[in-house]
């Protein structure tokens, strides 16, 4: 679907007019935020603009829907930090798509995740749904062996790793802490020129 990934920006136009105008990114994002919160009876946290493409006023919109963490691609290797509406912004380390590249080896995931964990940048594993369907290939039983192998990889590397939502990361960096259904649970953060990161 070659089209995904152009809601908010058209390619055919010169670089400073290829997002769409303010009032029609503010009626989708509106909309969208609107039905997330019929379906889900609760707010969104955090957002992901179609392809990573957004601009300041796409960020402002969201803030103003109560938007708080901004989600952008994988390739920059990028501590979070907050930008100018006090969004926190997040990078994605790497993608994990056994569907759509047929060469992806865990040990070399395992590799791009310790890399990233090194650097005290929180590991952001990029997945998308259909390396879990069945309907369309196998995909699913090649995916799961697979993070199955990545996964205890990297708990044998980093016992101490926690698994976190968006709104726990945002928790961490504002609080030193996150909650869950047994308690607090503090977790060191450190600020570096780069942004924030444990």
């Amino acid at each position: 679907m070659p089209w995904v990934g152009y809601e908010y920006w058209d390619p055919e136009k010169g670089s400073a007019e290829r997002f769409i105008p303010g009032a029609e990114q503010e009626r989708w994002i509106g909309s969208a935020s609107h039905s997330f919160r019929e379906f889900f009876d609760d707010d969104a946290i955090s957002a992901c603009a179609p392809g990573y493409r957004a601009e300041a006023k796409t960020h402002r919109l969201w803030k103003d829907q109560g938007i708080r963490v901004a989600q952008n691609g994988p390739g920059t290797m990028r501590a979070p930090h907050f930008d100018e509406y006090g969004l926190l912004h997040t990078y994605r380390s790497f993608d994990f798509e056994p569907a759509l590249n047929p060469e992806l080896r865990w040990e070399d995931c395992v590799e791009k995740a310790e890399t990233s964990l090194a650097r005290g940048v929180p590991l952001i594993v990029s997945v998308h749904s259909i390396n879990f369907h069945s309907t369309l290939a196998p995909f699913r039983q090649k995916t799961l062996s697979m993070l199955r192998k990545f996964l205890a990889a990297l708990q044998e590397s980093f016992p101490e790793l926690i698994y976190v939502s968006d709104r726990q990361l945002l928790e961490i960096i504002e609080t030193g802490s996150y909650e869950t259904a047994g308690g607090r649970v503090p977790v060191t953060v450190s600020r570096t020129g780069r942004g924030v990161g444990k």
